[in-house]
């Protein structure tokens, strides 16, 4: 294994995004570049869930088989709403500290049903 490469590239790659991030706070008009951005980014990240939940479904559409009906519609209710609430996180902050509170209660109870679903399945029945 070549530690010292891997450290290398990682600090080549820091001092890219600190290039980029002190390009967008010094030239003028960066504030459009930094929406421009801003979007490419979110639209990457999000490309990125999207392909690593295909990819999760694709391994383990086995186990999603065998779950009971009752938590497999728990499972993909706790992702679709998880979904519909980063998509519209903007109406969420548009009321406010509560909405954005709502917003993180949404998610975090999305994750706990996952969790759940996930728990219940290493579960042994006698």
């Amino acid at each position: 294994m070549d530690f010292e490469g891997d450290r290398k590239r990682r600090l080549i790659g820091i001092g890219v995004i600190l290039l980029l991030a002190a390009g967008f706070v010094a030239l003028p008009g960066g504030d459009d570049a930094k929406d421009v951005v801003s979007a490419a980014v979110q639209a990457a990240f999000l490309a990125a869930i999207a392909w690593s939940g295909w990819m999760l479904y694709r391994t383990r559409s086995t186990w999603l088989a065998e779950l009971p009906e009752r938590d497999r519609g728990i499972l993909y209710a706790a992702l679709a709403a998880g979904l519909l609430t980063v998509v519209g996180r903007g109406r969420f902050s548009e009321i406010g500290e509560g909405g954005t509170l709502l917003w993180l209660g949404v998610l975090a109870g999305c994750g706990f049903a996952v969790f759940w679903v996930w728990r219940e399945s290493r579960r042994f029945s006698y």
